[in-house]
């Protein structure tokens, strides 16, 4: 059994051993830890567990504003800045989406616009969302700890539909380029994807992951998960087949480029992000430079992503 062990992880480092070794193309350094962040044209919006959005432009790297949030309690009364667990830019560019921790662990979720906060969900609805992202400039997708899913309208303030998609506790949902469809991930294993506009399931996708699937993505005809099994797993859309790459440590981010060419993901102790041939299922690249726990990885094209731990510096990559 220990030579078998031995043999797996010289393979893993003998794949690693050839890849490139990249280093960061830029920086950016946000007001907290960041846990979760997008990417614009001209911008770069992230949000902290200090209770602010930073905006930044992407050209200088320079922090343009950082919208902040009240400070809620904790239990024994304390005030402090509330985590901002989700954020999101409207497709007409004029309204932030950002969902915070609120007081006894509830959440809210607010509209920011013209310099204005506007509550669509307050933590009094005791909804525990996870996630929240813009549809179009109406509607709304939430994914909820309950693995239940919901399309909410803005301008009514009412659920459109909510759908329960399994018993076991949701992790993370990807919308698909046309925010028609979305991939969603929980503590299974099992991917489940939807119609976004009705709710429908439309496929379930299941064996490539036997645990927490941390991170998914969608682009094109591929998804990819991010398991806590060590297992990076690519699915095909159109048939359901999957193959993996075998990790020695917990993969706990991943994306994939526009093309569905190739995945990026957390792949060591190290922190490194490693650049994979979906083709070959080979290490092209690894990138190095972030110093705690990979969570968030946005590609913007084939070679130029960026990527965020759980400190408050997130790192542009360019790959040749």
């Amino acid at each position: 059994m220990k030579f078998f062990k031995t043999l797996f992880v010289l393979t893993i480092l003998s794949i690693t051993a050839f890849a490139l070794e990249i280093k960061p193309a830029g920086k950016f350094e946000a007001t907290g830890a960041v846990i979760d962040f997008i990417v614009t044209d001209k911008e770069l919006y992230a949000g902290t567990d200090k209770g602010s959005v930073d905006i930044f432009d992407l050209n200088s790297h320079k922090l343009k504003k950082s919208i902040k949030l009240e400070k809620i309690e904790d239990f024994m009364g304390e005030l402090y800045p509330p985590k901002v667990f989700s954020v999101d830019l409207s497709p007409d560019k004029t309204s932030i989406l950002i969902l915070s921790e609120a007081t006894g662990g509830a959440r809210n979720l607010f509209l920011y616009k013209n310099g204005k906060f506007d509550v669509l969900i307050s933590s009094e609805e005791r909804l525990f969302i996870k996630k929240a992202k813009f549809i179009n400039d109406e509607k709304i997708l939430l994914g909820l700890l309950s693995n239940e899913i919901i399309l909410y309208d803005i301008k009514s303030r009412k659920e459109i539909y909510r759908e329960q998609l399994s018993q076991s506790r949701f992790s993370d949902f990807a919308l698909d380029e046309n925010r028609k469809r979305a991939v969603s991930s929980c503590e299974s294993g099992d991917i489940f994807m939807i119609e976004v506009g009705s709710g429908k399931l439309l496929r379930t996708f299941t064996g490539a992951n036997v645990d927490n699937v941390y991170k998914v993505d969608i682009k094109k005809d591929k998804i990819v998960a991010a398991g806590q099994d060590r297992r990076l797993s690519i699915y095909n859309v159109d048939t359901g087949r999957y193959k993996y790459y075998q990790g020695n440590f917990l993969i706990y981010s991943a994306a994939l480029d526009p093309d569905a060419k190739i995945a990026a993901f957390a792949i060591n102790e190290e922190n490194d992000i490693a650049i994979l041939n979906i083709s070959t299922m080979s290490i092209k690249h690894m990138l190095k430079g972030h110093k705690s726990t990979l969570n968030t990885i946005v590609f913007v094209s084939k070679d130029h992503l960026y990527s965020s731990s759980d400190d408050p510096k997130i790192l542009e990559w360019r790959l040749p």
